[in-house]
């Protein structure tokens, strides 16, 4: 009578990697949950400031000027001027046409702050999913050096591992499969 072998154990990508971990496996999913969060947070933020942007053009909304050292917009009649130095510190602002249009000026001023974040924000969320990539290359180098040392410890294990033969439980009479049906 056939023996029936039971299937291969199937793991999830977070047990996966559970496995692959070395013993700082809940250090490891803190730091990789906290950079995850962070990254989302950060695709989150470039999104809004990107449709901040997008909305400013739709509603006739124009960039006079974009350089390293000046920056100039209007709408609704309202035009904002910035001026920087070589470091890229503001060194002169200018409004004009603002008369009893401040909250045109407060747009203005988010549109330059949404111009000149959106290229931060994407370096940092960059470093931050190469961190992530770095991490988890890390985490699974340091389980598999652990699980080196167990198979290297065991000689059934080892034999398994080096011949690619499959391990099978006590129970089974036919361990390395010897006298199976080929197929």
């Amino acid at each position: 009578m056939p023996v029936k072998k039971s299937p291969m154990m199937r793991l999830n990508d977070n047990l996966k990697r559970a496995v692959h971990s070395g013993d700082g496996y809940d250090d490891y999913m803190t730091v990789y949950q906290f950079l995850k969060q962070k990254s989302a947070l950060l695709a989150n933020r470039i999104k809004k400031l990107r449709y901040t942007i997008a909305n400013f053009f739709e509603e006739g909304g124009e960039i006079v000027s974009d350089t390293d050292d000046v920056f100039d917009v209007s709408i609704q009649g309202v035009r904002l001027t910035i001026r920087y130095d070589e470091a890229g510190d503001v060194t002169d602002y200018s409004v004009s046409g603002m008369k009893r249009k401040r909250e045109v000026v407060n747009r203005l001023l988010s549109l330059f702050f949404c111009t000149h974040m959106i290229p931060i924000y994407e370096d940092i969320l960059l470093a931050t999913e190469e961190q992530l990539a770095n991490l988890d290359n890390d985490n699974v180098l340091r389980g598999m050096s652990e699980l080196r040392d167990i198979i290297r410890g065991d000689r059934y294990l080892t034999v398994g591992s080096i011949s690619d033969v499959k391990i099978a439980s006590e129970d089974d009479p036919d361990p390395f499969g010897i006298f199976a049906e080929e197929r």
